[in-house]
Parts: C-alpha cells; sequence; structure tokens
C-alpha cells in the first residue's frame, strides 16, 4: 500500500487550516493509502495535554497516526538549525519506507522547508507534494524588497520541485500552473468539511459569532463592530462574542479601543483562543456567524475555509461576496451575501437577521445542507485517489 506522509510546519490544532489538512488526510485515508503526520515543528511540552498521546511522540487525532518530530527543549534556539535539526530528523523516521511507493505531502510554505524537504525527498527516492490555499504572501504584499526578489528569482524556481500539488481555487491553478513543471500533478479540491463533526441538538443563544485571527484587514472586524453599533439603535441588546486570538498586540488593542469608542462594552466580547472542542458548540449556539472578509489579494486567490465551518452550523452566514465565494453561495438563499468594505449592507443583513429569524433559520438550513452536499471531503475521495495514484 501506498503510504503518504504528511509533513506539517506548526502545531495549533484549533484552527482553520489545520482542520483543512485534516480533512484531507481522512480522505486520503478513505482512498485506501496509508497516512501519517508528521509535525516538523517543534513542540512544546504543554502541548501534549491537548493531544492524546500514545507515547512519548506518537498521537492520534481523529483516527489519523501523528507524530511529534522533536520537542523544544530537543532543539538547537536557533530558529534555522532548528528546522533543519526537524526535517533532518524526518528524513530518519521515513527512512524504513526509502524506495517504496510513498509520497511526501509537505504542508508548510516556507523556502527552506521547501528545498529540505525537496533533497529528502529524492534521497529517499520518493514523490514530493504540497498544498497551497492562497497566493504566496510575497504576491498578496508586492512592495517589499523581499517580496521583489522572492518573485523574480525564488518562485520561478521553488515550484518546479514539486511533482503534484492541491489547490484550493480555481485562480490559484491558473496562476501556479505558470511556475510548475509540465509534469507536474494538478488538483483543484475546494474547500474541505467534516460534516459529521456538526448537528447536535444545542440550545440557541442570541449572539453573532466570528470566529479567527483579530485582523482588520484579513478580515474586515472594525467593519463588523461598526456595523453592529448601527443595529444597536434599534436591538440594544444585539450581542457579538468574538473567538480567536493575534500574535500582534497592536490588533488585539486596537479593536478593543473601538468597541469602547463605539459604546459596545456590554454588546462585544473578545473570548480569545477557543479549544478544539468548543469551537463547534460556540458556532452552533449562535444566532448567525459573520465573516465581513474586504477585498483584497489575499480574498481574490483563497478561500476561507472556516466558512465550510460557519455554514455547517446549520445557523445563517452573514459574508461577503469576495474571492470565488459567490460562484458557490446565493445571496437571500444560502447565505447574506453582501459587498466588501459596504458597511450598511452588513448592518442591513445583521438587521434582517434579528427582524426576520424564521426567514434567517430557513437562510441557515440551506447552506448547511449546501455545505454537506459541495464541501463534505468524503466527496474528494476519488479524486485524491486518483492524484495520488497517478504521481
Amino acid at each position: 500500500m501506498k503510504k503518504i506522509f504528511f509533513l506539517r510546519a506548526g502545531s495549533e490544532i484549533n484552527s482553520a487550516s489545520f482542520n483543512r489538512l485534516l480533512t484531507i488526510m481522512k480522505a486520503v485515508k478513505i482512498a485506501g493509502f496509508d497516512v501519517e503526520l508528521i509535525n516538523i515543528r517543534p513542540f512544546s511540552n504543554e502541548k501534549t495535554a491537548d493531544l492524546n498521546f500514545t507515547d512519548e511522540y506518537n498521537y492520534v487525532i481523529d483516527g489519523i497516526r501523528s507524530r511529534v518530530i522533536k520537542f523544544k527543549n530537543e532543539v538547537s534556539s536557533n530558529p534555522l538549525l532548528a528546522v533543519y535539526e526537524t526535517v533532518r530528523a524526518a528524513k530518519r523516521y521515513m527512512y524504513a519506507e526509502k524506495g517504496s511507493s510513498s509520497v511526501i505531502y509537505l504542508y508548510s510554505v516556507n523556502a527552506l522547508d521547501i528545498l529540505l524537504t525537496y533533497f529528502i525527498s529524492r534521497s529517499l527516492k520518493m514523490k514530493f507534494t504540497t498544498e497551497r490555499s492562497e497566493f504566496p504572501e510575497t504576491i498578496r504584499n508586492s512592495r517589499s524588497i523581499k517580496a521583489k526578489i522572492y518573485n523574480q528569482f525564488l518562485l520561478p524556481v521553488i515550484y518546479k520541485l514539486f511533482d503534484g500539488i492541491v489547490l484550493m481555487t480555481k485562480t490559484l491553478v491558473r496562476f501556479y500552473s505558470n511556475y510548475l513543471r509540465t509534469d507536474c500533478k494538478i488538483l483543484h479540491v475546494p474547500m474541505t468539511v467534516d460534516g459529521e463533526r456538526f448537528g447536535s441538538n444545542i440550545e440557541k443563544s442570541n449572539y453573532l459569532a466570528y470566529i479567527g485571527s483579530l485582523n482588520c484587514k484579513k478580515d474586515g472586524l472594525d467593519l463588523l463592530l461598526e456595523s453592529v453599533a448601527k443595529v444597536k439603535k434599534k436591538f440594544p441588546e444585539i450581542k457579538l462574542k468574538i473567538a480567536g486570538g493575534t500574535n500582534k498586540k497592536s490588533e488585539e488593542e486596537f479593536l478593543v479601543n473601538l468597541r469602547e469608542k463605539l459604546g459596545l462594552t456590554e454588546n462585544v466580547e473578545f473570548l480569545g483562543w477557543v479549544k478544539r472542542e468548543d469551537v463547534i458548540p460556540f458556532l452552533e449556539k449562535a444566532k448567525a456567524v459573520v465573516l465581513p472578509r474586504p477585498a483584497s489579494k489575499q480574498a481574490e486567490g483563497g478561500f476561507p475555509t472556516k466558512l465550510g465551518e460557519y455554514l455547517l452550523s446549520g445557523n445563517p452566514v452573514i459574508v461577503t461576496s469576495v474571492g470565488e465565494i459567490p460562484e458557490y453561495l446565493i445571496n437571500d438563499e444560502t447565505c447574506y451575501l453582501i459587498n466588501p468594505g459596504d458597511g450598511n449592507e452588513l448592518s442591513e443583513a445583521i438587521d434582517k437577521v434579528f427582524s426576520n429569524p424564521e426567514k434567517a433559520a430557513e437562510i441557515g438550513e440551506k447552506g448547511r445542507l449546501f455545505a454537506l452536499d459541495t464541501f463534505d471531503y468524503r466527496a474528494n475521495v476519488d479524486k485524491l485517489k486518483d492524484f495520488f495514484s497517478k504521481i
């Protein structure tokens, strides 16, 4: 049986990006391949408390065998050297599969990860694949000198190293095709979700929900707060709960200050990051879920993976018409679709949820059924089987 090693640079298990990877791994496993996840970033020892560890390094998550390749106390404090040490450790671990029909699937955009893993794949005679769900960061922020160097010299070279690539949108298929080898296998797999995680009979509450990064540029949270302030005039009891965090303290401080400035101290609650097992109840309890993503290069190429979980909550989804979202969702039928950056439309959509809860519930249910039919990961099993078989 062909084995697929999923190498992941990251440790969070409650993020939308990890849920995407998890659904891909589960689909590949159903397709008949042996699947194993290897975390190539060193874990902190505290991480083990949140995971089902079977011994010192191995754990299982949703039926996927997984391994921490190193802990932070086992690698150099130098970040570049630490990357080298962990990737080299991954090579030693995968050595038993050398010369087999195994495939390495790298879930990282880091150029050093790509180069090191490429050489490992060749030394172990394994095929080398990856996934992209958005444009490279240097394309999204193309004005810096670093971006110009990457785009001119690295981008045309780095993507020639892959034997296969999975892409989330048709826009990305068109973009990356310009940089891939002609024999590189390309597979378009839209957003994927796990429908079995949702559907509990949970008592509803009376709040709007958002989950994700506290990043106004990415997800338009400043516009969301301003729109809630407008709707508050008609519905003083309105509540907005924001689950998530940021590595930049200034972003969180900006939103907290904006909340006070708009007089929303009693209406808007910042929950911080929530545990993986608490994400679904948080979404399912809500009156509606909101994603006011602005128009941007990132939105143009990507597709928000958390949108699938929003839809599966069964609650009405308020989302902006960016990227390929309008190719799938229909306004006032499967969601409330609004123009990006339009605070009036956002306020009107929130008003509709509170003014006509019966219609909102109907839209939420239609959105849930659509997500189950279109985005459940099981719909991609045959495509992934064909992709890895050809590779």
